[in-house]
């Protein structure tokens, strides 16, 4: 899975980053899935969201691993810059 998502990365940095940041909205009932992990930018929580790393990481969390967009700020831009994938003990 790391490998994949790292040639995702080196054959088209632009998707890559934009899969990465487009989540969905999530109901209440996929925030108490047991592996899916959903985003909330509040305490509240009124708005839950989804992406794809909350996805994948659903499907490999039960494995006591984490996988991590990896970002920089060192660069001309702003904003963080993608940079690649590790995978992470929970």
């Amino acid at each position: 899975m790391l490998g994949i998502l790292n040639s995702l990365y080196k054959t088209d940095p632009r998707a890559t980053y934009a899969l990465l940041h487009n989540r969905v909205p999530a109901n209440k009932d996929l925030m108490e899935h047991p592996t899916l992990m959903v985003q909330c930018e509040s305490d509240k929580c009124e708005y839950p969201e989804i992406g794809l790393m909350g996805v994948i990481n659903g499907i490999i969390g039960n494995e006591g691993k984490i996988i991590k967009a990896v970002h920089t700020l060192e660069s001309d831009e702003d904003y963080p810059i993608l940079t690649g994938f590790v995978l992470e003990d929970l």
